[in-house]
């Protein structure tokens, strides 16, 4: 297992080398002039010379990255051009409400899916196969915007027992923190669960063809026996696939939820800071995103090898 694990944090290592690359390659991608870019039109000059030197755009290619790299790698991802605020200490005060979020939105997808899913495909063909997979085609098709605005018009307007928007940090107050998530989590858990339900059938049903669940029925197993500790286990291979990678781009923020339930989040801070030509916020908010995402990939690589021990000694 310890070389397994090392195996994929020395792949780790040089795919970040290369992420911190392109996102520092990010403000040569545009068209134009970057620092024109960020400034009005109306920028002398000099203002436009102070800021390139500001942001080491006067330097040599490889110059600016090794400066960058070494202030990325101590956690100096610039200021805000538009607010002069740090990056880090913006996405430190964003990404909390992301987190939750994301952490939330898995774990109602994970109760609703993993259930539905054992039940349909243990009582395939059954009335009870029907109505998850009903479910889960509504899941996947009503998109997120949708049921937000249908559970605002039911417990915001008409209940009256949720708030329709805001957002109160944990620490300060869990209870009314619960409140505030709770919408925006089921918003995206739903659709996350309809994915979800339906790999976990699809998996469960090839799993319980093979030879060894067949052997384990033979030997006088229970039915539940041979499901949850035979069968599901293998099966959860390919959900967790989809569960990490749902998660990271949860992790991301998404802007549509955010900006419904008014929540401070990563994606909102994204598009506010590209529509204003905020270039080093543009630059810490995609690294923030795609290191998320490396490292989800990275713990369900691990993952994989405890539930599957062939993966970690193959």
């Amino acid at each position: 297992m310890l070389r397994y694990i090392g195996q994929r944090v020395a792949l780790f290592i040089p795919t970040t080398l290369l992420l911190l690359f392109l996102v520092f390659a990010l403000i040569y991608l545009i068209p134009g002039d970057p620092v024109e870019a960020m400034l009005a039109e109306q920028a002398g000059p000099e203002l436009i010379a102070r800021v390139r030197a500001d942001l080491g755009l006067d330097q040599p290619l490889h110059l600016q990255f090794v400066h960058w790299l070494g202030k990325a790698l101590r956690g100096n991802l610039g200021r805000s051009i538009r607010s002069e605020e740090p990056v880090g200490q913006a996405l430190a005060k964003r990404q909390p409400g992301t987190r939750e979020q994301a952490l939330l939105a898995t774990l109602v997808a994970v109760a609703i899916a993993l259930p539905a899913g054992v039940i349909s495909a243990v009582r395939r063909g059954q009335w009870a196969d029907s109505i998850s997979r009903i479910a889960a085609l509504l899941g996947l098709s009503f998109p997120s915007f949708f049921l937000a605005i249908v559970l605002i018009y039911v417990f915001a307007l008409g209940l009256r027992v949720l708030p329709p928007s805001g957002y109160r940090p944990f620490t300060e107050d869990p209870l009314q923190n619960l409140r505030f998530m709770i919408m925006p989590a089921v918003c995206l858990g739903m659709v996350m669960a309809a994915i979800l339900s339906r790999m976990t059938r699809s998996s469960l049903l090839e799993v319980l063809g093979e030879d060894y669940i067949r052997t384990a029925r033979a030997k006088g197993l229970s039915g539940r026996m041979v499901i949850y500790k035979h069968a599901l286990k293998n099966a959860l291979i390919p959900v967790v696939t989809i569960a990490g990678i749902q998660f990271g781009a949860l992790l991301g923020g998404t802007v549509i939820i955010e900006t419904i339930f008014a929540l401070p989040g990563i994606g909102r801070l994204l598009i506010d800071n590209i529509r204003a030509s905020d270039f080093p916020m543009v630059q810490g908010v995609v690294l923030f995103m795609a290191l998320a995402r490396l490292v989800i990939n990275l713990a369900t690589d691990l993952l994989y090898g405890w539930l599957d021990p062939r993966i970690r000694y193959g």
